[in-house]
């Protein structure tokens, strides 16, 4: 598995963030809006945007009848 990620688009205009890890915290920031964006937001639009994945799927499909 590679340590390389896509980087995260901004909610509103879909540029790539720069990602800012401080004392535990993570900041998000679009340099094209100029602006903090909301960890909630950022996360939530890339998880719509990133589509299923094996983890969404159910382990077994013969259980959960």
């Amino acid at each position: 598995m590679s340590d390389v990620q896509t980087p995260l688009p901004c909610p509103d205009c879909g540029k790539p963030l720069d990602v800012m890890k401080a004392c535990g915290a993570t900041q998000y920031f679009c340099p094209h809006c100029n602006e903090l964006k909301s960890g909630k937001r950022v996360l939530a639009q890339a998880a719509l945007t990133r589509g299923p994945t094996s983890d969404d799927k159910p382990a077994d499909p013969g259980q959960g009848d």
